[in-house]
């Protein structure tokens, strides 16, 4: 959904400058489409798991299949001067000295 609404918001604010300048948002709308495909297939996948008592190899293949879409969202350089910090979880300060 996120995807989709800053497609959205883009070909609504950039599409006539986009237009001016002969550049296509189609690759980008391709891949947008193809993400929420995959994505609802992954829910599926997941649901499917959910139900009986799923195969721990199985769930053990989901769950590195989704850190490693994780990762993909990861920038390694958002924080160069501290390399041990995460972008996603910063440690509070009482945890770093304790």
């Amino acid at each position: 959904e996120t995807l989709r609404s800053f497609l959205q918001a883009a070909e609504q604010d950039l599409g006539a400058l986009l237009e001016q300048h002969s550049i296509s948002l189609g690759p980008l709308v391709t891949a947008v489409e193809k993400f929420e495909a995959e994505a609802s297939a992954l829910g599926q996948r997941i649901s499917t798991l959910q139900k009986g008592s799923p195969d721990p190899l199985q769930v053990r293949m989901l769950n590195d299949q989704l850190m490693l879409l994780e990762r993909t969202f990861l920038n390694p350089r958002a924080f160069p001067e501290e390399r041990y910090y995460s972008p996603l979880f910063t440690p509070t300060l009482s945890c770093l000295l304790s």
